[in-house]
């Protein structure tokens, strides 16, 4: 049997199959049929569909610019409101800065307090406990000196 489709390769595939195979092939040939009507009927709704989205967004983008056109407000709101966009954005764009500069004035003093604590605390630490030492060691008179000192 020929791998190619011609005539004479289809008339013997169909004389060897007989009566079942030409049943076999009209099946299929009208499920197929079928099927492409389908296909043809979902097209014309979904085109369709498609057609009369596109005629309402003509119409609305229509009307809105009749609207536009005939509305003397419209141009001054549009400049209000535009102006007062500006000035938001310029106000948001100071804002930001400052707060980016208080930001940045934090972190300088977090980063110079983390470079004087460790040296900081210890001698704070040595200094009490050193008051301590001399009040303990000379006991009540220590204390006496102390208040007259201060």
């Amino acid at each position: 049997m020929s791998t190619l489709t011609d005539d004479s390769t289809l008339e013997a595939s169909v004389q060897e199959g007989g009566e079942s195979y030409r049943w076999a092939v009209m099946r299929g040939l009208i499920e197929n049929r079928l099927m492409l009507s389908s296909i043809d009927e979902h097209l014309a709704r979904v085109n369709g569909t498609v057609a009369t989205h596109s005629a309402a967004l003509a119409e609305i983008q229509l009307r809105g610019a009749q609207r536009d056109k005939y509305c003397p407000l419209v141009e001054t709101i549009a400049k209000a409101v535009d102006g007062e966009i500006e000035v938001l954005r310029r106000e948001v764009a100071a804002v930001r800065d400052a707060q980016s500069q208080t930001k940045a004035a934090a972190d300088e003093r977090a980063g110079l307090w983390k470079l004087v604590m460790p040296w900081l605390q210890p001698l704070v630490i040595a200094i009490f406990a050193a008051l301590l030492a001399l009040i303990v060691a000379h006991g009540a008179r220590g204390i006496d000196l102390l208040r007259k000192s201060g």
